[in-house]
């Protein structure tokens, strides 16, 4: 015989988690919204007062999320990037410190999947070119590049959390393999041999090999010119 009470309870329950469920969704996708405003700010290039105000609320919006939820990590990101091209010097500070407390969360939080950890990675790798954009060799050439000593900082600072998060991945994995290879490009540009030369080190021993051929393969043909 069925308990109707018993049946009645289990559908009281059912729609109770149904309900719960699209509140939850309905909340995630006003917080999409939320950063998506913030990344369409920034785009835009304003640098009013009114949006730093629309930034700030929308901030503090995200900032009630998880350490390890992307959506927090680009908001972060939002603000440094705002106060880079507004030359606030004291708020653009102020944002980095938040962004450099916030990454030393994130890197240390548990279970990111490898998604989460590149996604974070490249947020970081994006940042660090307004400050002192990466360098890509090109074919038969190497170039010394200049750069403001305090830029070199924080774009270093945050090249190196990027590699903190890459460093999470397999030792195998190849953008973390590529991210080693880069860092030590980007180094090279800009004449900091010895770090160029302790990265490199940290690479030989992810591939287990020093031999240059291994450590710095050459680039496949471009399709379009047959030339690496």
């Amino acid at each position: 015989m069925i308990n109707k009470r018993l049946v009645g309870s289990l559908l009281s329950a059912g729609l109770l988690l149904s309900i719960l469920a699209a509140v939850a969704n309905k909340h995630s996708e006003e917080l999409d919204q939320v950063c998506a405003e913030m990344d369409q700010l920034i785009g835009e290039n304003k640098t009013d007062a009114k949006t730093e105000e629309t930034l700030q609320k929308d901030m503090a919006i995200l900032d009630t999320l998880s350490v390890s939820d992307i959506r927090r990590l680009r908001a972060k990101v939002a603000m440094v990037r705002f106060y880079a091209k507004t030359k606030n010097a004291e708020r653009g500070a102020k944002a980095q410190a938040q962004l450099t407390k916030y990454m030393n969360e994130f890197i240390s939080s548990s279970n990111l999947p490898d998604s989460v950890l590149t996604r974070g990675a490249v947020e970081c790798d994006n940042l660090a070119d307004i400050f002192v954009v990466r360098f890509y060799p090109f074919r038969g050439r190497d170039v010394k590049g200049k750069a403001d000593a305090r830029d070199f900082a924080v774009a270093e600072g945050l090249r190196l959390q990027a590699l903190a998060l890459y460093d999470r991945l397999p030792a195998n994995n190849s953008v973390r393999l590529d991210a080693h290879r880069n860092i030590v490009f980007w180094y090279r540009h800009y004449g900091h041999d010895t770090a160029a030369k302790a990265q490199t080190d940290i690479l030989a021993k992810l591939i287990g090999s020093n031999e240059p051929e291994k450590l710095f393969p050459a680039p496949p043909p471009c399709p379009a010119c047959g030339m690496g």
